[in-house]
């Protein structure tokens, strides 16, 4: 069996991978406006785009006990290697 390899985050350290002849990168997290324009950008890819290229079958559930539906929250039952999630 593979073991994993683990990077840790620590921010005097930056990024560290145990492996041997590895190198240690300094990194700080963007400021917070920089993470919501980078969410808010255009053409970044939708839930529904990443659901269908992890979900070899995805079911979408829509409405509420209203009757109503919420475009913006995305819900179902999906086939992950032939289970359901």
């Amino acid at each position: 069996m593979k073991s994993k390899q683990v990077v840790s985050y620590t921010p005097e350290k930056g990024l560290a991978c145990p492996v041997e002849g590895s190198i240690t990168v300094p990194f700080s997290p963007p400021p917070a406006w920089q993470s919501v324009q980078r969410a808010r950008m255009k053409g970044r890819p939708t839930s529904l785009e990443y659901i269908e290229t992890i979900c070899d079958q995805f079911l979408e559930l829509h409405g509420d006990r209203g009757l109503k539906d919420d475009a913006a929250i995305v819900g179902g039952i999906g086939l992950i290697n032939g289970i359901a999630f």
